[in-house]
């Protein structure tokens, strides 16, 4: 079942002469359990692609249908609450909110979700565990590592249970061994709670856990 499916997606940025083309009919899915590399150069519509997946930016043409909800039938409060339930996001940088600790910072994601105290406590124990991180969790993001802090904000991206993973060049800013562990984890663990994974990159190293990899130049699918 298709996760995520966007059709013949186009979208400009700027008017006039200024006027870009970031996307021009793109068409993609992502199904569930599913591990999808987005690879191209920068500049050739990664980003663009998720926040519009995401409902972060609205296509110009084209349609976009996330969890069976195609986005452009959602009113702002509605599309908010869609993508707060049923998308994780995993930046280039962790984000982590520097006045909370590590598991506090997965453990508050759950929670604005609606998760009980108890399950969201259960639920980023969990995941922290999973991540080799749970030794770590009364620690400040500035106390932790760069991968360490990725693989915290892999936890609060997952532990919501949501639909679908967008990352957005998770390992940009990590050396070798972090940028593995950050990997294996993130397709292991959504995969065992059937969330598909779309990851924009162009770090080859990622290829090697990748069910398969869709290539952008130029805002177009190659």
């Amino acid at each position: 079942m298709s996760v995520l499916q966007l059709t013949g997606v186009s979208k400009t940025r700027g008017s006039g002469r200024h006027a870009v083309t970031a996307l021009t009919d793109v068409t993609l899915s992502v199904e569930a359990g599913e591990f999808v590399l987005l690879e191209g150069p920068s500049g050739s519509g990664k980003t663009t692609v998720l926040a519009i997946a995401a409902g972060l930016l609205t296509a110009d043409r084209g349609q976009v249908v996330l969890a069976g909800v195609p986005l452009a039938s959602l009113g702002h409060a509605a599309l908010r609450r869609c993508r707060g339930e049923r998308v994780g996001f995993v930046f280039q940088r962790a984000n982590l909110l520097g006045g909370l600790s590590a598991r506090d910072n997965v453990l508050l994601a759950a929670l604005l979700c609606g998760s009980s105290r108890d399950e969201a406590e259960e639920r980023s124990d969990e995941l922290l565990d999973a991540l080799g991180v749970a030794s770590l969790g009364s620690r400040r993001p500035m106390q932790l590592s760069g991968g360490e802090q990725q693989r915290v904000a892999v936890a609060r991206a997952l532990v919501h249970r949501p639909a679908i993973v967008l990352a957005d060049e998770p390992t940009a800013h990590l050396d070798k061994d972090s940028g593995r562990i950050v990997a294996e984890r993130l397709r292991a663990l959504a995969g065992a709670r059937g969330s598909a994974v779309l990851v924009a990159t162009h770090d080859a190293r990622l290829e090697a856990y990748a069910d398969r990899t869709i290539r952008l130049e130029y805002g177009k699918v190659m």
